[in-house]
């Protein structure tokens, strides 16, 4: 055998393997471009909708906070006691303490 022959014989032994790495590769890219659509892609957007619901919940947990706050404020603003705000907002005397404490800094 020559020379020849043997590059010709190593070269086309390479060229399968390219080929079939080739071909492997191109299935994995496939796959990988189908992972992403489906079934991925319903569960990332149900775990989107659920933390949207957890974001609204806090948000609308934050709003209620502040009506009730903003609440009593127009009581204390309109002259009501302690006593009176606490029977109309349906909490006790000591939680109307301390909400106003908290406003006005802690200091009592």
């Amino acid at each position: 055998m020559s020379i020849n022959y043997i590059i010709v014989i190593i070269s086309l032994i390479m060229f399968t393997i390219s080929i079939f790495v080739l071909i492997r590769y191109l299935e994995y890219t496939k796959v990988s471009q189908n992972d992403l659509t489906g079934d991925h892609i319903k569960i990332l957007i149900k775990k989107m909708d659920e933390f949207e619901s957890k974001i609204n919940n806090l948000t609308q947990k934050e709003i209620s906070k502040i009506d009730y706050d903003n609440g009593i404020q127009a009581l204390i603003n309109n002259g009501y006691s302690k006593h009176e705000i606490a029977k109309r907002t349906n909490k006790s005397i000591r939680e109307i303490d301390l909400m106003l404490k908290l406003k006005k800094g802690g200091k009592s």
